[in-house]
């Protein structure tokens, strides 16, 4: 086909209604390159705030999670998720107002390891208390909520997955994670065992509570917070 011909038949293409029209490999590959820039320009998108936040933050500070230090009841459950799903890391995130507090984990690098927070505008969890159901992401690189991120790029982090932790009302307080450097699937069984795990980590928050908010008989004295927190 002589170049004359190429244009009038690339014309009468744009002219029934094609965005774009190549007559080369060269162009195509060119093509995509400019169609793919705006979207790799495009800066991160930062989870919703929930229209109950204000509620959501006080469900939260109730429980006096927030700021303790580890303890082997949700340690036992992260360390058996991460064995599970064969994830480089798990971890129980507590979504406060402007930060994420890890109250357990596993696999973190180490500087999160020792700060046991991260900012909430760069969190995948905001979006799992956001929505207040598991969310999964398989290839984080390939969803333009997250290619961007700079926490998720600087961590090499391709894989997300998170069941949402709720209070005894129903508010999403944080949720109950797995990340991985390598996109994987995860199936609906995957799923519903995320959320098995979920359940388990609440089910130990409600007895933890239950004994921190346990009216001292009369003449007790309540242990000490830090005895609370090793129950």
């Amino acid at each position: 086909m002589t170049t004359e011909n190429k244009a009038e038949s690339a014309q009468r293409l744009r002219d029934s209604g094609a965005d774009e029209v190549v007559v080369s490999l060269a162009d195509a590959v060119e093509q995509i390159i400019k169609s793919a820039a705006p979207l790799l320009s495009e800066g991160m998108s930062p989870a919703p705030i929930p229209e109950d936040e204000k509620e959501r933050l006080a469900a939260l500070a109730e429980l006096q999670l927030l700021d303790t230090e580890a303890e082997p009841a949700f340690d036992r459950i992260v360390s058996k998720l991460a064995r599970v799903f064969e994830m480089s890391i798990a971890l129980i995130s507590l979504v406060d107002r402007h930060r994420l507090f890890f109250k357990s984990h596993t696999g973190l690098p180490e500087d999160l390891a020792e700060s046991r927070q991260a900012a909430r505008d760069v969190s995948l969890c905001g979006y799992v208390v956001s929505k207040n159901e598991v969310t999964v992401i398989e290839d984080l690189a390939r969803d333009r909520r997250f290619a961007n991120n700079p926490w998720i790029r600087e961590r090499g982090l391709r894989f997300y997955a998170g069941a949402p932790l709720r209070s005894a009302n129903g508010q999403p307080i944080g949720s109950l994670c797995l990340l991985d450097v390598k996109p994987r699937e995860f199936i609906n069984r995957d799923r519903r065992h995320l959320q098995e795990y979920a359940s388990e980590v609440m089910e130990e928050i409600g007895r933890r509570y239950s004994v921190l908010s346990k009216p001292a008989r009369l003449g007790e004295q309540l242990p000490p917070r830090a005895a609370l927190q090793s129950v």
